[in-house]
Parts: structure tokens; C-alpha cells; sequence
């Protein structure tokens, strides 16, 4: 509307008419009522240390400052570079101590003064006891942290459709970080602890400042919403707050630290989560960190067992042959990833139009060769020897002689899971007879074809040495 009344006969300056335009410009991107102040900006995503057990007794840290390698030092995504504030983070890593119950962190300027302090520490527990006031800002640890990997890059929307119960067209980006924390002694200049922590963030920008975003790390469902933090400045901030938890809980497990009354269960169930969220925060961030094409990976079996059906095709000494049916087991056990042994057990039918047909089974020992071990999809190789008989009504009832017969065959495999999965071969059986058919004739041997598909039941696991 005012817009409208600026354009009415009545002449106005070009000056006011963009003073108008900003003003109401400004004034909508302004808060149009109080907010209340808060210490940091919230990221509505862990409950962070606040939630842990109190400590038995508080440990003075020396916190050196937050630490970012130069080249991490700018935003990965931004088209004007602007410096990471290296000191919000620290001034965020005292609060987080702090807030902890856990620590009571000291500025690590005039760290040489500090490490001094050492030589007046008591030297025994009595002395201890007469030197608590003089002791007790006195650290006894040393806390290094800092940002080990950020980084950011563009991701499709059917990829972030695939991580989490989102639908949003549009650009998104990934932004990861890591962050460590370290843990040294004053006393002895030994490492006790450290831990790395990695969050993963998938963002869509939905205004001015405002973000949409997904955390698709999380070691349950996925966890959505909007916020005006940056989402570099998130992952950042929220691998902070899971390294700290990170370090007390690991304290306690290892004995460096203990919580105050607390129950031995009570405590073992609060690191036995804390191991689970990790392992599989783990796992999530291996799936993360590969290309889609990777995730069809798998850990590859032992033993298989296909039970398949199909066609075979007799090629003899009489015309007009005809595809009948046939089906089989086999079992193949693998020495290693890529290569096993098969042992194969298959019946069928080989005939031609009115003149000849007959019942088969072969038994037959192949070497199975499977080059993609490591993938879901897989093809396969498959060559050895066996021996052929004709058969009566039943498929164990043999007739005439036996004869000796060599095969070779190609095909792929597909593991919908760690249990099962689907096979399709098309395998060439050479007898070394004429006489399949009861039929001498011609300077070649009869032969036939068989394809099948099968379903494949997986058995044991092999394990990447990069998943160990």
C-alpha cells in the first residue's frame, strides 16, 4: 500500500521514495519485540555435559586456546573469506567446562609460571592436607583442543532424501567437523587422554540467517529443524559439546576421574551408553564419509548356499532341440574374500522335438572366483569338473554309465543383506561323450546349456582391515 500512495499524481523525490523503501526494508528484518538475552546461541541438539553425574571432586585445568590450522581458518562455502573467530570457540570451551561441574578451567597464559607450580605442589598427603588454600587453583591438567578437519561441500537432494525424513527440493551442503580434546598431566607431562568427535550437518539456507538442517550422524533417527546458527559454526560447536562429554566419560572408565556417590551400575550403564552412541556414531560417520556408490558395500561371507532353478538347452546330434526345466543346490566355501571352491549338485532334462529326451544330474566341484568380495553386487566366475549321469524318475536313480563332463560359467550375485541374496548364472556343460543322446554322429561332443536364478543364504563374515 505504500508503495502505491508514493505513485499518486503528486511528485515525489527519488531520495525520499528510497529512504521509504529502506526504512521498511530495515524494519522488517529488525526484532519487533524484547528478546531475552542467553549466553550462547542455542543449537537445540544435545543435552551436553550438564546432564552428566557431578564429579567427586572438581580438577583445576590449564586450557590452552582453541586451536584452527591456518587453512581451516575461512569458510569453506563463503565467496568472501571471513576469518574463524578462534576465540569465541575458546571462550565456548570454558563454558563448557565450567558448566560441566566437572572442571575448573584456568587461563593457560604464563604457562611456564604454571608449570612451575609443580615443584610447590605437596609431596605427600599430609603436607596435602596443610596446603589445600594454596593448592587449590593450582592446575593439575592441561587441556589442548582444537579443530582436527572442517570441511564443506554441496550434496544433491535425493542424497539428503536417503539420510533422513526430509523432502525439501533445492541445494543443500554438508558441512563436517572434528574436534579433539587432549588431557595432560601437570605433574608427569603425560598424555592421558584424547578424544575426537565428529559432527556431520546437512543445510539448506530458508531466509535471512536462518537455516534448515539435519544432523544425519546421529546415532538414532535424524534430527531436523531451523536455526540461525551457521551451519559451519554448528557442527563446530556441537562436536565441542560431545568431545567434552566424551572426555569425562572416558575419564571415569579408565580410572582417571570418578563421579561423587555414585552406584557402580549406575556408572557402568552410563559408559555402557556412552560406548553404544559412539560405535555407532562410528559406523554412521564410515557411511557418511563414502560416495553413494560406496554404500553398496558389504562384508563378504564364508559360506553361501544357493537353491536355484532354471533352463537348459541340449545341443546334439538331432535337430529342433527344446529348453526344459532344471534346478539345483550348491554350496561354495570361500579361503578367502576373492576366491572359493563349489560343490554343485544339478538335475534337468535335455530332449529335441518327438525323438529324444532324457533325465540328468551332475555333480560337479568348481573353483568360484568373485571379484567385487566387498560390494553388495558382485560378478562371478565359475570353472571345474564333474560327473553326469542319466537318470530315471527320481534324480538319485541312475542309469547306464557315468561320464566324466567339464563346465565353466559367468553370472553376478546381488546381497540384498548380510543373510541373503540373489544369484544368476548361465553355465556351459561339455560331457566328454557323444553319447549323451544315445547317439554317435559328427566330430563334436554333445553339450548343453544351463541359466538359472537362485536365492543365496549368506554364512559367516570376512571384515575389511579398513573397518577393523
Amino acid at each position: 500500500m505504500l508503495f502505491y500512495d508514493l505513485r499518486l499524481p503528486m511528485r515525489v523525490p527519488s531520495s525520499y521514495a528510497f529512504f521509504c523503501l529502506f526504512f521498511v526494508t530495515s524494519l522488517v528484518q529488525q526484532p519487533l519485540c524484547a528478546q531475552v538475552s542467553a549466553p550462547t546461541e542455542p543449537t537445540a541438539v544435545t543435552a551436553g555435559a550438564t546432564a552428566l553425574p557431578a564429579a567427586s571432586q572438581k580438577i583445576t585445568a590449564a586450557v590452552y586456546p582453541f586451536r584452527i590450522a591456518a587453512e581451516q581458518q575461512y569458510q569453506p562455502t563463503q565467496t568472501t573469506p571471513r576469518p574463524v573467530a578462534i576465540a569465541n570457540y575458546t571462550t565456548l570451551l570454558f563454558e563448557l567446562l565450567r558448566t560441566s561441574n566437572w572442571f575448573v578451567p584456568v587461563e593457560s597464559a604464563n604457562m611456564g609460571t604454571l608449570l612451575n607450580s609443580r615443584q610447590a605442589q605437596p609431596l605427600s598427603t599430609s603436607e596435602a592436607g596443610n596446603n589445600d588454600a594454596a593448592t587449590a587453583q593450582q592446575p593439575t591438567l592441561i587441556l589442548e583442543s582444537g579443530l582436527f578437519s572442517n570441511d564443506a561441500m554441496p550434496v544433491s537432494a535425493e542424497a539428503v532424501r536417503s539420510s533422513g525424513p526430509t523432502t525439501a527440493p533445492g541445494p543443500w551442503r554438508q558441512d563436517r567437523a572434528t574436534v579433539f580434546i587432549r588431557a595432560i598431566s601437570v605433574q608427569t607431562g603425560q598424555l592421558l587422554k584424547t578424544v575426537y568427535w565428529t559432527k556431520t550437518i546437512l543445510s539448506q539456507p530458508t531466509g535471512t540467517n536462518t537455516y534448515r538442517y539435519l544432523l544425519s550422524n546421529q546415532p538414532n533417527a535424524p534430527l531436523t529443524g531451523t536455526t540461525s546458527v551457521s551451519p559451519d559454526r554448528m557442527a563446530i560447536v556441537e562436536a565441542m559439546k560431545q568431545a567434552v562429554d566424551g572426555l569425562i566419560i572416558e575419564g571415569v572408565r579408565d580410572g582417571l576421574w570418578a563421579t561423587s556417590a555414585m552406584p557402580i551400575a549406575q556408572t557402568r550403564s552410563m559408559i555402557a551408553a556412552y560406548e553404544a552412541r559412539r560405535l555407532a556414531q562410528s559406523g554412521l560417520e564410515k557411511a557418511d564419509a563414502q560416495p553413494k556408490g560406496n554404500r553398496q558395500r558389504r562384508s563378504p561371507s564364508f559360506i553361501d548356499v544357493s537353491l536355484y532353478g532354471g533352463l537348459s538347452r541340449y545341443t546334439g546330434d538331432y535337430v529342433n532341440p527344446l529348453t526344459k526345466g532344471a534346478y539345483g543346490l550348491s554350496i561354495d566355501a570361500y579361503a578367502i574374500p576373492y576366491l572359493g571352491v563349489q560343490l554343485n549338485a544339478a538335475t534337468g532334462t535335455l530332449a529335441s522335438r518327438a525323438i529324444f529326451s532324457t533325465n540328468i544330474t551332475s555333480l560337479e566341484a568348481n573353483l568360484l572366483v568373485r571379484p567385487l568380495p566387498f560390494w553388495r553386487f558382485t560378478p562371478l566366475v565359475v570353472g571345474g569338473v564333474g560327473m553326469l549321469n542319466r537318470t530315471g524318475s527320481s534324480p538319485l536313480t541312475f542309469e547306464g554309465r557315468s561320464y566324466l563332463q567339464y563346465q565353466a560359467g559367468l553370472g553376478f550375485q546381488y546381497s540384498l543383506s548380510t543373510t541373503v541374496g540373489f544369484r544368476a548364472m548361465v553355465m556351459y556343460n561339455l560331457p566328454q561323450t557323444d553319447l549323451l543322446d544315445g547317439r554317435q554322429a559328427g566330430a563334436h561332443n554333445d553339450f548343453y546349456v544351463r541359466s538359472t536364478l537362485g536365492l543365496v543364504l549368506h554364512f559367516g563374515q570376512y571384515t575389511r582391515r579398513s573397518d577393523k
